[in-house]
């Protein structure tokens, strides 16, 4: 049974043509992984198909009663309440209708005296209880807590107001509440942007054996898409092609692809090459005649476009203005402790120029606390921090507060070069 059904669906922004003509079906058990360049319009077309946007040419149907749960790539889980109530209160509301009924029911019978009302009272509560058990109302909030656990929340974590819980932990909190909602149909913008490791494993697991409906995923973590997808949809210059299969076996059949149509495209232009050297040799000749059915064949061809490679890859160069001393950053005995909560005790290190280091841990254990009191935003609790002479910090952080939403792209980078060359700044960004 198709989940989702799209025909000849082409959607432009203003002059700009991002879908073209895009056929394709979801079925109810596809496990498919998304992937195209940024700006392929992946984004554009999980919001067709949740409906979000209206204005495109072609068909885009989803079957009824089709319940579909939609992840975006900045989840906005908003709600007063704390977190585990945020999260019965909107995945099991159904579940909660259920409970009021069965109280009520019960609350009736306790006023009844009537032996036929009572029965008739009775009935009704038994078929509640039966829908409540089918919908897993007995098992519930155990569901609730195994979620929010495997999402990389602590116990103590539950209760905290969903409004003062950061960037990530809302990301994570958003995809809780979307499988504990069992939807027909998962659309998943990038999962794994909030999730640590031990979290990314957890969900892998749980939509390869806990979740029965199907999934579409747009990732950039190809280990990610390798264990839960069996098919892959690529968007390449605005049309969607799918391949059976993970990751890994459409980089290999892509590679197969890209070679046939390599030597399709070769075998064809020496056939044009020596159908043109054909008719400059003979066009004004005996074989005039022949040379003009030459041009014509040529004329009539289908032209076989040069295949188009991998990508190119972004190449990034840091460099500085004043080179910086050899000593880079010094950490003696840093401690952080947070309501009575030790995030790390007694750090100590050394960062040297050309160090390269990466910083691991699951969610909670203070990295971006660390890279914060490096900045000086935040105080270390016990401990000193030293930085180098001449040192100027970049900091990308989780929540890209850097940026002003309110400017173009163009705008937001000629800040910072505000005598900069337009055409390069342009250049740079594409």
């Amino acid at each position: 049974m198709s989940l989702v059904r799209m025909e000849n669906l082409t959607k432009y922004y203003g002059a700009d043509l991002v879908l073209d003509n895009i056929n394709w079906r979801i079925s109810a058990d596809d496990r498919v992984g998304l992937i195209g360049n940024n700006g392929s319009g992946k984004t554009t077309l999980f919001k067709i198909i949740v409906g979000e946007i209206k204005d495109f040419r072609g068909l885009c149907e989803r079957a009824k009663r089709a319940r579909i749960g939609y992840l975006k790539q900045e989840p906005d889980f908003i709600s007063e309440l704390k977190l585990r109530d945020a999260i019965r209160e909107s995945a099991f509301e159904h579940i909660q209708e259920m409970e009021k009924q069965m109280e009520y029911l019960t609350q009736k019978m306790s006023e009844v005296e009537d032996d036929e009302e009572q029965a008739e009272i009775l009935d009704q509560y038994a078929r509640v209880q039966e829908k409540y058990e089918a919908h897993g109302g007995y098992d519930y909030e155990h569901r609730i807590d195994s979620v929010l656990a495997g999402m990389g929340f602590r116990v103590s974590d539950f209760n905290l107001p969903v409004r003062l819980l950061s960037g990530g932990q809302k990301g994570r909190a958003a995809i809780a509440k979307l499988l504990l909602e069992e939807p027909d149909l998962l659309l998943l913008d990038e999962p794994t942007n909030h999730l640590d490791l031990e979290a990314t494993e957890w969900l892998e697991e749980f939509i390869k054996t806990e979740y029965h409906g199907a999934v579409v995923v747009v990732s950039h973590d190809r280990y990610f898409l390798d264990k839960v997808v069996t098919k892959i949809a690529e968007l390449r210059n605005n049309k969607l092609r799918e391949y059976n299969g993970n990751y890994t076996k459409y980089l290999f059949l892509r590679e197969r692809e890209l070679l046939v149509q390599q030597r399709e495209y070769e075998r064809q232009q020496e056939e044009i090459e020596h159908n043109l050297d054909f008719y400059r040799r003979y066009h004004a000749g005996q074989r005039s005649k022949e040379a003009q059915g030459r041009l014509k064949l040529l004329e009539r061809m289908e032209i076989i476009e040069k295949p188009q490679g991998d990508d190119k890859k972004i190449k990034l160069s840091f460099t500085t203005d004043v080179r910086g001393g050899d000593d880079v950053l010094q950490l003696r005995n840093v401690s952080k402790i947070y309501d009575n909560k030790t995030l790390f005790h007694d750090l100590t290190m050394d960062l040297y120029r050309k160090d390269r280091l990466g910083i691991i841990g699951p969610n909670g254990v203070g990295k971006t606390t660390l890279l914060r009191i490096i900045m000086g935003q935040e105080k270390p609790t016990t401990g000193t921090v030293r930085l180098g002479y001449n040192l100027r910090i970049g900091y990308y952080d989780q929540e890209l507060s850097g940026l002003n939403k309110n400017n173009t792209v163009l705008d937001e980078i000629w800040q910072l070069v505000p005598k900069g060359d337009p055409g390069e700044i342009r250049s740079y960004l594409g």
